[in-house]
């Protein structure tokens, strides 16, 4: 049996924004069928797999990850498979950094037009600065 790569680093994330999703194999690199007891993400850290509850010899599945920050900072966990194989856990370290999501003002930029100098200008508005809160 083998699971690779050993570890996924994810970099920076919103807070409470979901990241792109990043790849594990486990492989069936035995003669006989292995069976899956569990697959669990630990963290900040959530998966779905293609194994079902065993793999054929030979055979593999794709354990897929994504990381959703639920603080600012270093986050880590891990994906940890249970099965009938020696020894029989494995695990792939997951690390990322949750990072404040910044203000955003729209729109970016507003046009006045032509203006005679020392008059005021018609009032133009943007919208209230907004913060992106976790969904």
């Amino acid at each position: 049996m083998n699971l690779a790569p050993t570890s996924l680093s994810f970099g920076n994330e919103n807070v409470g924004k979901k990241s792109a999703p990043q790849t594990a194999t486990l492989s069936n690199t035995g003669n006989g069928t292995l069976t899956i007891s569990s697959i669990m993400a630990s963290g900040d850290f959530t998966d779905t797999n293609t194994c079902g509850s065993t793999v054929l010899a030979g055979a593999s599945c794709m354990i897929t990850v994504t990381f959703t920050p639920t603080m600012e900072g270093a986050r880590s966990g891990s994906i940890t498979v249970t099965d009938n194989a020696n020894p029989s856990m494995q695990t792939v370290s997951l690390m990322g950094t949750g990072v404040a999501t910044l203000a955003t003002l729209s729109p970016t930029s507003l046009a006045f037009g032509n203006q005679k100098v020392g008059t005021m200008s018609k009032q133009r508005t943007s919208r209230s600065p907004t913060r992106e809160m976790p969904t």
